[in-house]
């Protein structure tokens, strides 16, 4: 198991340093108002490419059977190049042109990235879900990293050298997405893993899709209420904030759940396929474990940057993004919260309680946009951000404690996580208090990010056990 965690979670960390490295090189050739226009622009394609299958790629995981696993996988990909089809055909249009065009596509001449964008994420999307179920859990991780390196190094190389705009952070988003792409198939190729046709007829492709339509009834429109949730609060910040302020939201929600992709990214997998194929209940001990180790480990990094987030904005990015640092200390709580319950979303897909998670998102979203919606109206940006923070950390919270009861795990088992989390809080804010009281600002930082290295090491068996 943890071979299997160290496999899949080298990727996220790799793609993570890359992620850090590059950011604060792209936020001095990228402008605020470039990464709104971008950010806007790709949560469309990201939400069209995760969604192209119905999110029939879940399925690919749970057949006992070699023949099931492979008929589910070439169902995906045959709904992954209709669905590209079609929206090629859509953005031919006058109408949707314009409206990608006013979003912030970097002119209308560069819609067509648009469906590439969706046929590249939905591929990477299914033969990473078919990595899961080899346990190529290595390829997957090249996968994650190989993203994040083409995709960091495009928007580089096009924002010296072509434009410093919304269209080379599309374009380079592209060449990313279809590396990647390019990466798996190649790798899977490579090992011997790439699955076949052979076997495969008309009939199987239907009678896999009536096994695993309650992905398409439920787990799609679940897809799709979180975008409405994530484009109404984009919308909304476009009402009531600059667009320099929404470019801040931008960088700051994407550096705020690095931390969060990359604990997905490493455990997610694991998770997912242990569970489907050892039974639901195989689990419960180890979430625990993992859960308490996360809290011990990210609580005092939250309580780091707290206290010192409009600085290292400032230092990391240039003095332009120092506001973004202070839209980070709403934004971070729920990113914290969302680091616990983002991995335990597969266990209700394992359960077949697709519907549950589908009501949950529901009332999640309408929940969210309501107290963002009431705190911009009568509070604004500060309004609208706490309003945020506080819904999202209380669904969150909510998520886990419902998968915990939905999977009949005790819980008692959510007790030593809570209780681990509090102390390390607890304990990183009082001693930032006092460095801060008795050096400078780097001296702090640096004392005590010694002083965390040190705990952790020597305490390792005990909060690792």
């Amino acid at each position: 198991m943890i071979r299997r965690f160290l496999k899949a979670g080298f990727g996220g960390l790799g793609a993570q340093l890359l992620n850090f490295g590059f950011l604060p090189l792209l936020s001095r050739v990228y402008s605020p108002h470039a990464y709104a226009g971008w950010a806007i622009v790709v949560l469309a394609a990201t939400l069209i490419g995760s969604t192209a299958c119905l999110r029939l790629e879940l399925a690919i995981v749970l057949p006992r059977d070699e023949i099931g696993g492979r008929t589910t996988f070439w169902l995906c990909m045959s709904l992954g190049v209709v669905t590209t089809l079609l929206v090629a055909l859509a953005v031919s249009t006058p109408q949707v042109r314009s409206a990608l065009a006013h979003e912030g596509a970097g002119g209308a001449r560069l819609t067509v990235l648009v469906p590439l964008l969706t046929l590249f994420f939905s591929l990477s999307l299914i033969m990473q879900y078919w990595c899961i179920r080899q346990q190529a859990f290595a390829l997957h991780s090249l996968s994650t990293i190989a993203l994040a390196a083409f995709t960091n190094g495009a928007h580089l190389l096009l924002g010296r050298f072509r434009s410093n705009d919304e269209g080379s952070l599309l374009i380079g988003s592209a060449v990313g997405q279809g590396g990647t792409a390019l990466l798996l198939a190649v790798g899977l190729l490579a090992i011997g893993k790439l699955p076949s046709l052979r076997g495969i007829e008309l009939a199987g492709l239907r009678a896999a899709f009536r096994t695993h339509r309650h992905f398409a009834l439920f787990s799609t429109p679940y897809t799709l209420l979180n975008f409405v949730r994530d484009r109404t609060t984009l919308y909304l910040l476009e009402v009531y904030l600059s667009r320099a302020q929404v470019g801040y939201y931008a960088l700051t929600q994407r550096l705020t759940t690095a931390p969060v992709s990359l604990v997905a990214g490493s455990l997610r997998p694991v998770i997912f396929q242990s569970a489907a194929a050892e039974g639901i209940e195989s689990v419960g001990p180890r979430i625990q474990r993992l859960m308490s180790a996360l809290a011990v480990v990210t609580s005092p990094l939250v309580v780091l940057f707290i206290f010192n987030s409009a600085e290292l904005f400032q230092t990391f990015f240039g003095p332009e993004w120092r506001p973004a640092g202070r839209m980070g200390l709403f934004l971070v709580w729920p990113a914290y919260t969302f680091l616990f319950s983002t991995w335990l979303d597969r266990l209700l897909d394992v359960m077949g309680k697709q519907r549950l998670a589908l009501f949950l998102q529901s009332v999640f979203s309408v929940g969210s946009v309501i107290v963002i919606l009431i705190g911009f109206h009568f509070s604004g940006m500060i309004g609208g951000l706490l309003g945020e923070c506080l819904v999202s950390c209380a669904c969150n919270i909510a998520f886990i404690v419902v998968v915990f009861w939905s999977a009949r795990f005790s819980l008692r088992l959510l007790l030593r996580p809570a209780l681990s989390a509090a102390i390390a809080l607890a304990v990183g804010t009082v001693a930032m208090l006092i460095l801060k009281r008795l050096v400078p600002l780097w001296p702090a930082i640096g004392a005590y990010l010694t002083l965390l290295v040190a705990t952790l090491v020597l305490g390792r068996k005990r909060w690792m056990r």
